[in-house]
């Protein structure tokens, strides 16, 4: 009786030791666990919570997870395959190892898995400078320019993520930027994609038009760029990115305006005064709180008013 106990006990463990052989540097459990979690980073099928508690589990986990997901990277089922890519870029830093098995999957040109992998260059940045002769490649495919694929807006953001090392991409992206059959999106993504390119150009004139380009975006993402910016050798580039960095500042400011929070209205509404003429422009939609039902807001829209007036 013993003796059949543990046969079928041996029997049972068997497909476990033979996969744990297959994958002789992979915890089993963990291995299916990331499977598991690959698919719910991808699947759209599932809910953006469930989404986003699995990117948090697999960036608890950390780095050291790096090979497991380049193995299933190349997993037969292309969503275990599509999530694992995108998990790649939780870890922007250490990822940069991947830049070679992205470039392979960016020339199957499959693609869903094209965009996937062209995002996760986007968030590894400079560091994946050697796939931009392969989005180039994505940018150009006539397949994907006749279906409109959603793969070029990506391949055009990883390019200007890549930043100056992709200066071999500027003409390819001057010429989808001025493409009527892409979408605006892709259009006005390559005009940006080009300023975080050109913003180490050695024309002054271009380094000025491409801060100025950057602070019309709104992104977070440039406002270091353009505080380096701020210490150009050319004084028409520091002037240009001061004046980006301002209208940036104003620009959220009077996003908090037209909030429903009364305190942070009345808080922007303020430091708006407090930039006097700087925030000149957003004196209409300022002007729009003087028939505001609440009275707090309408003293505090006219005093902001007559600050940036000077008066």
């Amino acid at each position: 009786m013993t003796r059949i106990f543990l046969y079928i006990i041996l029997l049972l463990l068997l497909p476990v030791t033979l996969v744990a052989q297959e994958n002789k540097e992979v915890n089993y459990p963990d291995y299916l666990l990331l499977r598991e979690l690959a698919v719910n980073i991808y699947s759209a099928d599932l809910d953006t919570d469930k989404q986003k508690k699995a990117v948090e589990t697999i960036r608890e986990m950390g780095p050291s997870i790096l090979p497991e997901l380049i193995r299933l990277s190349k997993d037969p089922d292309k969503n275990v395959r599509a999530g694992a890519i995108l998990a790649l870029g939780i870890f922007p830093r250490e990822a940069k190892r991947s830049v070679p098995v992205l470039i392979h999957v960016i020339n199957e040109k499959d693609e869903e898995l094209t965009v996937v992998a062209a995002d996760t260059v986007r968030e590894i940045g400079s560091e994946a400078a050697a796939a931009v002769p392969h989005l180039i490649n994505v940018i150009k495919d006539t397949r994907f320019r006749k279906s409109g694929s959603s793969a070029i807006f990506y391949a055009v953001a990883a390019l200007g993520e890549i930043g100056p090392a992709a200066k071999a991409a500027i003409p390819t992206l001057k010429g989808i930027s001025n493409d009527r059959r892409v979408s605006s999106a892709t259009q006005a993504e390559a005009s940006i994609a080009i300023a975080l390119i050109e913003r180490k150009n050695p024309d002054p004139k271009v380094r000025a038009n491409a801060a100025r380009c950057l602070g019309g975006t709104g992104r977070a993402s440039v406002i270091p760029i353009l505080k380096e910016l701020l210490n150009d050798p050319d004084e028409s580039v520091r002037k240009a990115a001061d004046e980006a960095l301002i209208f940036m500042r104003v620009g959220a400011l009077l996003d908090k305006v037209q909030g429903k929070d009364t305190i942070e209205r009345l808080n922007a509404l303020r430091a708006l005064g407090d930039m006097g003429q700087a925030a000149k422009w957003g004196e209409l939609i300022i002007s729009h709180c003087l028939t505001d039902s609440n009275e707090q807001i309408r003293r505090a829209a006219a005093e902001t008013l007559r600050k940036i007036k000077g008066k």
